[in-house]
Parts: structure tokens; sequence; C-alpha cells
């Protein structure tokens, strides 16, 4: 590779998003670098998936009360009643994973790794992103 071409990659790279980005927001993350752009795109996939796994609770309890207090066995069983269509992964683009023995629906996370719905917030960072569908959380 030749001297200085990595660099003059770079700058192209950043030229041709600066000007195909029309909004004013992108324009300014896209200039700060892709350390913060990769922040921005990691806390935006956490949020997403937080919310694909809140919209399968409230279908999970939909589901609760019309079949007696059990939970659905695996996530086909709410659809097309409680939701669209399976939620997806924001991470991978995968069907948001789920267990009615382990009461969890998550995600894989920023690793990429399933594992197993590993959500408990005990640490700082949990190795999965997802919400608890217990009726009394312990």
């Amino acid at each position: 590779m030749k001297p200085g071409f990595e660099r003059e990659w770079e700058k192209l790279k950043f030229r041709f998003l600066m000007d195909n980005c029309s909004n004013s927001l992108g324009r300014w993350i896209i200039a700060t670098g892709p350390g913060f752009s990769k922040q921005v795109m990691t806390n935006s996939c956490h949020w997403q998936a937080e919310r694909q796994a809140t919209r399968v609770l409230l279908a999970s309890r939909l589901y609760r009360y019309d079949h007696h207090g059990e939970l659905p066995q695996k996530l086909e069983d709410v659809v097309p009643k409680y939701l669209t269509g399976i939620p997806i992964d924001p991470y991978n683009g995968m069907p948001m994973l789920y267990s009615a023995e382990k009461q969890k629906v998550w995600s894989v996370g920023q690793d990429l790794v399933d594992d197993g719905g590993s959500i408990e917030t005990k640490s700082f960072m949990p190795k999965d992103v997802g919400i608890s569908l217990a009726l009394y959380p312990s």
C-alpha cells in the first residue's frame, strides 16, 4: 500500500459521507469522528433492543391474560394476535431470543454473542440486553 493512501482514503470517505448527508445532526455526528459515531450506534442499538423486548413483554402479558396465566412457548405464539411480527434484534438482524422456561426475552447485545439471556444488571454492562417476563421478578 502506498504511503499516505489510507489517510487520503479516510478523507474521501469523510467527504462522501458529508456530501450525502442532508440531516444536520447526521453531519455533526460524522464530523465528530468514528469513535463518537460508534458510541451513538451502540446506544441506538441498545435502546432499540430494549424497545423490542418491551414489545414482547407487553404481548406476553396479554397472552397470559387470555391463556390462564401461561406464557407463550415460543414467540410465534403471540403473532399475529398480539404482535404484527416477531421483533428483530437490532444488533444482528435476527429475531429476538426468547425462553418461556427462563421467562426472558433478550438481544445478543454489543458482543453479538448469545449469553443465554444474561440480562442481570448487577454488573456494569450485562452481556445480553433484555427483560424478565416474570410476573414477580426475584
